[in-house]
């Protein structure tokens, strides 16, 4: 039986070390369902089984809780329960997943059991990596979208979406301060004769959010540790979670991989090398948060070791976090999906072949 973790550490004063023990893989060199190319989604079933969405392929499987394949619950197409250029899963509290399909302009609903529900036609007003969006407990879809603003700009909302697909209404979305680089760019920009380009500057601090479906969202502007909790609707902060730590250095190696991958992307279309000074000495001290099931905080800070995945738990009303660590090396973009003691993700092995896992926290000896 697995103890729940708040019963585990906080009765013990001297207990801060938590190490996720490995449950479940699928995935790895093997061919068919168990070879991923591009985790997108995760959503865990139900009695354990797993819905994975792999982004190259168009495909979402279901695999049952040991692990084995059960069967394709979509595939790349244009009819009711196929999908295109779908980036993202959401788990609702009745059970059924819910995936981003912008390229059909829907949203598409699957059972608890994998089979076709509904479609809702929807208006996908942007577009990222992963979809961003979270449901409530009341089964409300919070859906970060841009739309027109004067001058023929942007600004950044929030969709609030009922599950019949009715749009209630935007809330503004709430911006960390980006301390970490005030005015200056924070892109390399290409320009060339056959078009444009731009590409992040490496290890530039840049804002990070986590919803908290209590109604909160957390902000980091990750040039120090500090992460704020705001209240969604009105805006004001309800609680700052500030830790001492010291930076860590870009090893000579990590900036010459991040110099040669900018320096390809950009002679590849013709234009002039960028201004590499720009890149930073330092890393960010916190790679990304995430707000678990209880409410809980999860703050993924940079170490030393990059084999392995660290994070700081806060509790509610924690002064000090409990460090918790992973045996994977996990992506920055894709939010672990954690569940009391347990956390599901998908992590790279050191041929950088995607696999998804499952894992459990147990007290560190």
């Amino acid at each position: 039986m697995v103890v729940g973790l708040t019963g585990l550490f906080l009765p013990r004063a001297g207990v801060a070390q938590l190490t996720v023990v490995e449950t479940l893989r699928i995935g790895g060199p093997d061919d068919g369902p168990y070879l991923f190319s591009d985790i997108r989604g995760l959503a865990p079933g139900s009695n354990g089984s797993i819905f994975v969405l792999d982004y190259r392929t168009q495909e979402i499987r279901l695999f049952d809780s040991q692990g084995r394949f059960v069967k394709r619950v979509a595939r790349r197409g244009n009819g009711p329960g196929e999908i295109s250029n779908a980036n993202g899963l959401l788990l609702a509290p009745n059970g059924e997943v819910w995936v981003n399909d912008p390229q059909n302009a829907r949203w598409t609903v699957f059972s608890p059991a994998g089979e076709f529900v509904r479609q809702h036609i929807m208006l996908i007003l942007s577009y990222g990596y992963i979809w961003d969006a979270m449901i409530d407990p009341s089964g409300v879809i919070y859906d970060p979208v841009s739309v027109p603003s004067a001058g023929g700009k942007y600004r950044n909302v929030v969709r609030r979406v009922r599950a019949n697909g009715q749009v209630i209404d935007s809330l503004p979305a709430r911006e960390c301060e980006q301390r970490g680089t005030g005015d200056r760019p924070t892109v390399f920009e290409a320009r060339s004769k056959t078009g444009s380009r731009v590409s992040d500057i490496p290890f530039l601090p840049s804002p990070v959010s986590a919803w908290d479906r209590r109604g909160f969202i957390w902000c980091s502007s990750r040039d120090r540790y500090e992460v704020i909790q705001i209240r969604a609707q009105r805006g004001d902060t309800v609680r700052r979670v500030t830790l001492d730590a010291a930076p860590f250095p870009v090893s000579k190696a990590e900036r010459d991989s991040a110099v040669e991958r900018i320096r390809t992307s950009f002679t590849k279309m013709g234009a002039p090398e960028p201004d590499y000074s720009r890149i930073p000495t330092v890393k960010p001290a916190i790679i990304t948060i995430d707000v678990d099931d209880r409410g809980r905080l999860w703050v993924r800070r940079t170490t030393a070791d990059s084999r392995r995945t660290t994070f700081d738990l806060w509790e509610e009303r924690a002064t000090r976090p409990v460090t918790v660590t992973a045996p994977w090396r996990l992506s920055r973009y894709f939010r672990p999906i954690f569940r009391g003691d347990t956390i599901l993700t998908w992590a790279l092995d050191e041929d950088d072949v995607p696999f998804v896992v499952r894992g459990v926290m147990k007290r560190s000896p």
